[in-house]
């Protein structure tokens, strides 16, 4: 088996050989592949990859009925945007270290609990990036400790107030999406 450059171990169940791997940009927080691939049927194909380290998005409960938000300026998106506190994993940063720090970091608390609710890939067709999903409660105050090029601000929700928010289209992000409709769901 060819080895698949982005991890350390071989693909079991691919039925791609790749013929030429070449990064074609290496940035702060990802790298990005073009990948020549063949397949067991002889067809070929491109393909472009953003490597990232991954990362994490908390659910923050302040109360049962509560959550807490972050607001902050999304270049990709042109504007400010709620979203669930969230942070890309440090080099060999355990995901659970990784929530408590950027909970802390963006909202100025620190969870009693915090368990991991779930994993998903962001957006498979093009980033490894796998996101870890957390539920902090039994929040306590500490400090918001952001970091330079941050600037967020936070607030807490109702349920019916993210219902009404995710009705009319105002949280548009995936990970804040998945959490936030699996809290009000009260699958979590």
């Amino acid at each position: 088996h060819h080895r698949n450059p982005f991890y350390s171990r071989p693909l079991k169940d691919s039925v791609m050989r790749i013929l030429s791997n070449e990064k074609v940009y290496s940035g702060k927080v990802f790298n990005l592949y073009k990948t020549n691939l063949k397949d067991n049927d002889g067809s070929r194909m491109l393909r472009e990859t953003v490597v990232h380290p991954g990362a994490v998005a908390i659910i923050p409960l302040i109360s049962k009925n509560k959550v807490i938000l972050v607001r902050q300026y999304r270049y990709a998106t042109g504007k400010y945007i709620w979203e669930l506190p969230a942070g890309t994993l440090g080099k060999r940063e355990p995901p659970l270290a990784c929530a408590k720090r950027e909970l802390e970091e963006e909202t100025g608390f620190a969870a009693g609990r915090i368990k991991k609710i779930m994993e998903f890939y962001t957006c498979p067709g093009f980033c490894t990036e796998k996101m870890h999903l957390y539920l902090a409660e039994n929040l306590r105050p500490t400090a918001q400790k952001l970091d330079p090029d941050e600037k967020i601000t936070y607030k807490a929700f109702s349920r019916s107030e993210i219902r009404h928010l995710v009705k009319i289209n105002k949280i548009i992000d995936a990970k804040s999406l998945i959490g936030l409709i699996l809290w009000l769901q009260k699958k979590i």
